[in-house]
């Protein structure tokens, strides 16, 4: 049976720590603290350091949003126009968000936004009731983040570096940003790992090959691979995928499709995927990966794990012994190919959010 995670109790703390404070200060609005609270806790220390402050931005981009909507009287309009114009808002939130880098904070600064046009008709004020919604917003994302940094700090811990050579078993680590990337007609590919290693992809020459397609062109056709296999997970985005004669599917982040090489497949969607193409004689498999589990490494296995979150600690275990590596998003690491077929390890992620996906696990096998 699973335990409830640190980022649980932390999430708990944080939101008795708003209803706390609103007693003892009697002041309204507790409900938009206690949101921004849950919105805001991060799985880890460093986590929220990097997207504590990007969820505070986040805040005050909305609530200014919010004040010009309610400054020009948008909540108080007939109510096809207000729908209109909050359409609009939306839209141009988010466009904006992401425009400045500023993906994380999209969830909270579109919470407050809505909150404000949905609730400031109401008040005789709507301007000041922009300012303490934002405000009240602001105080539960900063006492979220107080919390994740001040309880349940883990001590800090020593890993190896990225350019250790581990004299246990095999084991390859390539940052991200150092992958071979070639560019196609639809966006660009990332290389991860290529079995042989001195294979040719182009002679279509390999057993096995793992790489990363980023497509920027909403509609794209696959590259033919006659007798391979391919799999294909989504990581980010949205995308269709249609397999003429075959079947279609629609795929969500971390939702997979098997379909053969040689089939005519277009796809409709700007995404990034990982892609695994197999060779006749090899089977493979590709599996999210919840911080907290184990994963053991078969020693006639060639396992790898591509890394989807920032500041993700793997652990290598065998017996008494343990290695350590900190990873970043964007990561690859093989480790295994074992020469000794007694060595038996297991690789745990170490992150305290339990419900957090922080990597992709890749197995490829001889038939």
């Amino acid at each position: 049976m699973r335990h409830p995670g640190l980022r649980n109790i932390k999430t708990a703390i944080a939101v008795i720590v708003c209803l706390v404070l609103y007693r003892f200060v009697n002041r309204e609005g507790a409900a938009f603290a206690l949101i921004a609270a849950v919105i805001c806790m991060q799985g880890s220390v460093d986590k929220s350091k990097q997207l504590g402050f990007d969820r505070i931005k986040g805040t005050f981009m909305g609530g200014i949003f919010g004040s010009v909507f309610a400054y020009f009287g948008i909540p108080g309009l007939p109510f096809p126009l207000f729908i209109l114009c909050t359409f609009v808002g939306v839209v141009l939130f988010i466009y904006i968000c992401n425009l400045t880098d500023s993906k994380s904070s999209i969830v909270i600064g579109c919470a407050v936004f809505l909150i404000i046009i949905a609730d400031s008709s109401n008040s005789g004020q709507p301007v000041l009731y922009a300012f303490n919604r934002t405000l009240d917003t602001l105080i539960g994302a900063v006492i979220a983040l107080l919390v994740n940094q001040l309880i349940f700090r883990p001590k800090p811990e020593q890993f190896i570096g990225e350019e250790t050579v581990n004299p246990v078993f095999h084991y390859k680590h390539t940052c991200s940003g150092n992958h071979k990337t070639v560019k196609w007609r639809c966006g660009e590919i990332e290389e991860l790992y290529v079995y042989p290693e001195q294979a040719i992809y182009q002679d279509l020459d390999f057993d096995f090959r793992l790489s990363v397609t980023k497509s920027t062109d909403a509609h794209s056709i696959a590259s033919k691979f006659p007798g391979y296999t391919r799999q294909l997970m989504l990581l980010e985005g949205d995308l269709s995928l249609s397999h003429k004669e075959h079947h279609s599917v629609w795929l969500t982040p971390f939702e997979t499709d098997i379909f053969k090489g040689d089939w005519e497949t277009t796809s409709v969607g700007q995404s990034v995927e990982l892609n695994l193409i197999l060779g006749e004689d090899y089977s493979g498999e590709l599996q999210p990966v919840f911080a907290g589990n184990r994963y053991t490494l078969k020693n006639d296995h060639c396992t790898a794990f591509y890394i989807v979150e920032d500041n993700v600690k793997l652990s290598f275990q065998n017996g008494g012994k343990e290695y350590r590596e900190s990873l970043s998003k964007g990561d690859f690491v093989i480790v295994s190919w074992f020469e000794n077929g007694s060595e038996q390890y297991t690789a745990r992620f170490l992150d305290t959010d339990t419900e957090l996906i922080v990597a992709v696990k890749i197995e490829c096998r001889k038939r």
